[in-house]
C-alpha cells in the first residue's frame, strides 16, 4: 500500500535539502487533509488505525508549520535589527567622514598660514637687539 510517508522518505533521501522538506511537508499536509476529508473515511472504508495515523501526521505537519512560522518571525525581527544597526553605523560613518573633511580643511588652512608667516632667524634677532641696545646707549650719552 502507498502512504504519504513513503513519498516523503524517498524525496527527502534524494534531495536532502531543507527547502525540499518544507515543500514535501506542504504536499503531505495537502494529501493528508484530502485523505481525512475524503469519502472513504466518511464511508468507513479506511480503517481507524489509518485514520489515526493520517490525523497524527496532520498534527505533526501543523506543528512543523507553526514552528517554521515562528522561526520566520524571529528571522524577520533579526533582519529588522540588523537593518537598524546598519543604518546607525552608516550615519556614524557619514558623521565621521564629515568631521574628517573639516579637520582636513583646517589642516590645509594651517599649512597655508605656516607658509605665509615670516620666520626671523635667531642671528638677525640678536643683531636687532644689539643694535637697539647700542642705539639706546648712544641716546643716553648724547642726549
Amino acid at each position: 500500500t502507498w502512504s504519504p510517508m513513503d513519498e516523503t522518505n524517498e524525496r527527502g533521501a534524494v534531495n536532502g535539502k531543507e527547502e525540499d522538506s518544507i515543500s514535501i511537508r506542504s504536499d503531505d499536509t495537502t494529501i493528508i487533509e484530502n485523505s481525512i476529508s475524503s469519502r472513504r473515511v466518511r464511508n468507513g472504508s479506511v480503517s481507524a488505525e489509518a485514520y489515526a495515523h493520517l490525523f497524527k501526521r496532520l498534527e505533526e505537519a501543523t506543528l512543523a508549520k507553526n514552528k517554521l512560522e515562528l522561526q520566520n518571525e524571529q528571522l524577520l525581527q533579526q533582519w529588522e535589527h540588523a537593518l537598524e544597526y546598519s543604518a546607525k553605523v552608516q550615519r556614524e560613518l557619514e558623521e565621521e567622514m564629515g568631521r574628517k573633511a573639516v579637520v582636513m580643511e583646517e589642516n590645509v588652512i594651517l599649512l597655508q598660514r605656516r607658509h605665509e608667516t615670516i620666520v626671523i632667524p635667531r642671528s638677525l634677532a640678536v643683531n636687532v637687539l644689539l643694535l637697539f641696545f647700542v642705539s639706546f646707549l648712544l641716546f643716553l650719552i648724547l642726549g
